[in-house]
């Protein structure tokens, strides 16, 4: 299996309590990864390195050449987001393949009782709404990293919970769970989908 992230020896920002030191860890295709830091503010610093807005400060980190990270963290945050729901899930392209086969993204929309998104700005979306908009771009990236740590934690309703297990059982890239010992993985059971725990306490 192809390596799409390895971390060797990897630390940044090791005098501060929320820094990381020496994190060694490899991340390949079609495998799934939950990842327990000690506290928030350490994960927060670990995702910044894997979504690829931190430069760590020392060690080696090797990425594959244009692979592309989704991040649910940076999908509920407040970052203002002009385009259309429907531009961004690139909804004219009818389908997208989950669990090795072709699905409809319309069917998954109703699946979520998500169509009402469809016409809505980005930033304009709140609560319930940014949730499913949040899973719907994780469930129709084609490929390479899905990060999730927020949905682990927040309150899902009983729509938006199934699918979160569905997305991660069903999704056709590398799932990579991150959770901290301060807010343990609530909304999954990571050892029901084979993920490989690695522990960066």
């Amino acid at each position: 299996m192809a390596s799409l992230l390895s971390f060797q020896n990897v630390s940044l920002f090791k005098n501060e309590e929320y820094g990381s030191l020496r994190l060694n860890f490899d991340i390949r295709q079609n495998k799934k990864y939950h990842f327990t830091v000690e506290t928030e503010e350490k994960l927060n610093t670990i995702l910044g390195l894997v979504e690829g807005r931190f430069q760590n400060d020392s060690g080696i980190i090797n990425r594959k050449e244009k692979l592309f990270v989704q991040s649910d963290r940076l999908l509920l945050g407040d970052k203002v987001y002009s385009k259309q729901v429907d531009k961004w899930l690139a909804l004219r392209s009818e389908f997208f393949v989950f669990n090795g086969r072709r699905k409809s993204k319309q069917a998954i929309l109703e699946s979520l009782k998500a169509k009402h998104i469809k016409s809505l700005p980005v930033y304009k979306l709140i609560g319930e709404d940014k949730i499913k908009f949040a899973l719907l771009s994780l469930a129709f990236q084609g490929s390479g990293l899905l990060v999730i740590s927020k949905l682990l934690n927040i309150e899902l309703s009983d729509i938006t919970r199934p699918f979160l297990a569905r997305l991660i059982r069903e999704t056709s890239c590398t799932p990579c769970l991150f959770s901290s010992l301060e807010k343990p993985a609530l909304n999954i059971e990571t050892a029901d989908f084979g993920f490989e725990k690695i522990d960066l306490t």
